[in-house]
């Protein structure tokens, strides 16, 4: 089957794509000591501090920024399902949110993101009243797993695990149904760097809990769980895990942790790169949402980092490398 084409979407996504911050100017922001000149620097790429009153309340203004982007991707391809590989993220993200309130009883409405597949008060509607009918059968059979293990309330982390794996699963799915290798590699790919983050913050945190691993373990990437399982009883650095992954990701987590979450994101920015030798097909779309969502993480490392007074060498070493 041929690969459908995106004309208008892709040339329209070219002309954002010059929008986007560079890493020299992320850099820049960084040593800048002016708020209000870091502020005009952002307003000028597009985001909107004039809804809120002070910077501490900039995750208003990032929330912003992500509802566009994904009103954006819907205008631009209405007819396409491939978008929702982003879109549920965000229904899983407010449906852990819902979920975990239940249980701590802490409001959670403010760090909902109404940017998702489904209605944010028809998902709250559906998990208050457990009636799932609305949902996606990927979010209803992980949230009836959630329900159906033991004592659930005292591990949230459950919660987590549960719906991340059927978050995962649904993405890889509509990635098949988009008929695209780009994009279901992309899933693959970030599949397996959520287990490699697994792993590695059991190996530190849980005591090398191998039951804590496979509760969180999600199906459908490259490398078998039964490669990590094995990598836990033996040297890393002889195990078959090194070989599976890129060298600077490895020696990252081993001789870096600070710096490991960062090397894992830039491997998937080095791959959306690719899609600037596309043309006209849906590549360019994936890849700037990937792009524009990094930016978007950038801006919030940035801005978390001046608002704390952290020294502008560690704001650098924590920003993501940039699409352009």
């Amino acid at each position: 089957m041929s690969e459908q084409i995106y004309p208008y979407a892709v040339s329209k996504i070219r002309v954002k794509e010059l929008n986007i911050l560079t890493k020299h100017e992320l850099d820049n922001m960084a040593d800048e000591e002016n708020m209000t000149k870091i502020k005009s620097t952002l307003s000028d790429k597009g985001y909107n501090f004039d809804i809120i009153d002070k910077i501490e309340d900039f995750e208003t203004v990032l929330k912003n920024e992500s509802i566009k982007l994904y009103a954006l991707i819907k205008e631009l391809i209405p007819d396409s399902k491939f978008a929702n590989i982003f879109l549920c993220k965000n229904d899983y993200h407010n449906a852990k949110l819902i979920l975990k309130a239940k249980i701590v009883g802490k409001d959670y409405e403010e760090s909902l993101v109404d940017a998702g597949i489904i209605e944010v008060s028809k998902l709250i509607d559906n998990i208050e009243n457990s009636d799932y009918s609305d949902l996606s059968e990927y979010m209803q059979e992980g949230i009836t797993e959630i329900k159906n293990y033991p004592d659930y309330e005292k591990k949230p982390y459950i919660i987590d695990c549960k719906l991340d794996a059927k978050s995962f699963e649904e993405m890889k799915q509509i990635a098949k149904d988009a008929k695209c290798e780009f994009i279901v590699n992309y899933v693959e790919k970030l599949i397996d760097i959520t287990n490699l983050r697994t792993f590695f913050r059991v190996l530190r945190n849980h005591n090398k809990d191998k039951n804590i691993f496979e509760e969180s373990f999600i199906n459908g990437g490259t490398i078998d769980k039964e490669v990590f399982l094995e990598s836990f009883d033996m040297d890393l650095q002889d195990s078959k895990l090194k070989n599976k992954i890129k060298e600077e990701i490895f020696n990252s987590a081993i001789t870096n942790p600070k710096a490991f979450d960062s090397f894992c994101d830039n491997y998937i920015m080095e791959y959306m790169k690719e899609s600037k030798f596309k043309a006209l097909t849906i590549e360019p779309i994936v890849a700037y949402i990937y792009a524009k969502e990094t930016e978007i993480k950038n801006v919030r490392i940035l801005l978390t980092g001046k608002i704390n007074n952290i020294n502008p060498k560690i704001i650098k070493e924590r920003l993501r490398n940039s699409y352009v």
